[in-house]
């Protein structure tokens, strides 16, 4: 490279990393962008785009811009982190482990290529190996209760345990901040949960949910009106006549509320043979929102239908192939779908829905027993904004059973807990797959898992979860005297 260009690019790269340093995000997307396009074999500016592209929710982008980075800075650990950790984020845990072992041995106590070989190997089932990086996390960062939490996920607690003793020890006001003892309260929560100690464990429930609650409030009202729009945009509409020239491709989505069974659901479907796991990608939402919201506002199905084919299925479809490649069916388990079920059912007509249903009790009590990560999911610290989530959802659902009742495949819970075989049998049906046996083998899968009930989802069906609730006795009463305001039914 002529040696006056390299140092108008260097000044450039200068110049978006001080945008970079600003919070300037915008001026520096357009600096580094026009770096890569006089120099696009230059790392490093790769690797910020990838950053950037990361922070924006533009996942395959940002992977991509890793991949490149990573081909021409091999030397670098944290870019190496950096592209492991996009792998995971997309599903592709093999390759992300390869990523994240070149990082390691590059630099064997950087925290973050530890922090990433935590969740690589928990996804996996490996928590064994999980358990050796987060010992080895704490030695760093004794401090952080975020490693005390993903501890206790992979890990159960007895009388006397250790850990549970370390974890008693820790004092609060020598964490960083009050999520961070938030953090640490959730896995003591758990520890307690796990020895059968209830009271003890809602304490620290308690506890972590009002920290969490003050750091992510929630506002009602606003979740009410975006439930409202949603239904304004798909509503008059008639289901049973799709789009013209609409998408054959027949995808079955999983969604419903958090905790409510959602994996197992995905994992049984996803054991058969001509089925493939996505996760949870958030790719259909996004490009509804996307095209449907203005603002505030919402555009009418009706308005936009001409671009939904291109816009929506097209781009979807896309994301599906770079993920999968090969699959011959998919299986899509992200819980917000519930809210586009109108837009998918007119783009792809041979698309199935599976909608999983729980009991509120333990579906609301196991979403308060949990930290979601990042501020999503905010109603989940407080049993009154759980129970009016609950009721929006709930709103939803009957909203679908209205406009298009046969599209819509109810999954029990509750009664594939109780009886395996033929409630999966009538969900394989409902998906619109042949049955296969391997379907209630599902644990021995090796697919990858982003769920918050990493270990469980790797034994067989249990019903050691159902009427959890009952254990804490009159402590989740606020949570049933919020359902009822709400007009919630309860199993008797």
């Amino acid at each position: 490279m002529d040696k006056d260009l390299q140092m108008k690019l260097q000044r450039a790269y200068d110049n978006g990393m001080r945008a970079i340093a600003a919070k300037q995000v915008d001026k520096a997307y357009a600096i580094f962008q026009a770096v890569l396009k006089a120099a696009p074999s230059h790392g490093p500016t790769h690797l910020q785009m990838g950053m950037i592209e990361n922070a924006r929710k533009n996942g395959l982008t940002a992977l991509n811009h890793f991949a490149v980075a990573a081909k021409l800075m091999p030397r670098e650990p944290v870019v190496w982190t950096k592209y492991g950790a996009a792998l995971l984020n997309e599903n592709r845990d093999a390759e992300a482990l390869k990523a994240l072992g070149k990082a390691e041995r590059l630099n064997p106590n950087s925290y973050p290529t530890i922090s990433c070989l935590i969740q690589a190997h928990q996804r996996s089932g490996d928590f064994k190996k999980a358990k050796v990086y987060l010992r080895k996390a704490l030695k760093q960062r004794p401090h952080d209760g975020r490693l005390y939490r993903l501890l206790s996920m992979s890990h159960t607690f007895s009388e006397g345990d250790e850990q549970l003793s370390k974890m008693l020890s820790v004092n609060p006001d020598a964490l960083e901040d009050d999520l961070s003892r938030a953090q640490l309260e959730f896995g003591l929560a758990k520890a307690f949960e796990d020895i059968g100690q209830y009271a003890k464990s809602f304490e620290y429930l308690q506890k972590a949910n009002a920290r969490a609650k003050t750091a992510y409030p929630y506002d009602p009202q606003a979740r009410t009106r975006s439930i409202q729009s949603y239904q304004a945009a798909q509503s008059d509409v008639d289901y049973t006549v799709p789009l013209p020239d609409a998408v054959e491709d027949a995808p079955i989505f999983v969604t419903g509320m958090p905790r409510s069974g959602t994996t197992l659901i995905e994992q049984i479907i996803a054991a058969h043979s001509n089925v493939t796991s996505l996760g949870e990608t958030g790719f259909m939402r996004t490009r509804v929102q996307r095209l449907l919201q203005n603002g505030k506002t919402f555009h009418h199905l009706n308005d936009v239908s001409d671009k939904l084919r291109k816009v929506v299925a097209e781009g979807y479809l896309s994301d599906v192939a770079i993920r999968a490649p090969k699959a011959q069916r998919t299986v899509d388990k992200s819980i917000g779908t519930y809210l586009c079920l109108g837009v998918v059912k007119q783009i792809m007509p041979n698309a199935k829905f599976i909608i999983v249903r729980r009991d509120p009790r333990d579906t609301l009590l196991s979403i308060y027993r949990n930290f979601f990560d990042q501020g999503t999911h905010r109603y989940a610290y407080d049993f009154d904004t759980l129970a009016h989530e609950y009721a929006s959802f709930v709103d939803m659902v009957e909203f679908w059973k209205t406009k298009m009742p046969e599209a819509i495949y109810e999954a029990d819970y509750d009664a594939l807990v109780a009886d395996p075989e033929p409630q999966s049998r009538a969900l394989i049906a409902a998906a619109g797959l042949d049955w296969e046996d391997r379907c209630l083998d599902f644990h021995k899968s090796k697919t990858s898992v982003k769920t918050l009930s990493l270990a469980q989802v790797r034994q067989p069906i249990y019903k050691s979860s159902q009427k959890a609730w009952q254990r804490y006795g009159d402590a989740i009463n606020p949570l049933l005297d919020a359902l009822e305001k709400r007009g919630i039914h309860v199993p008797d």
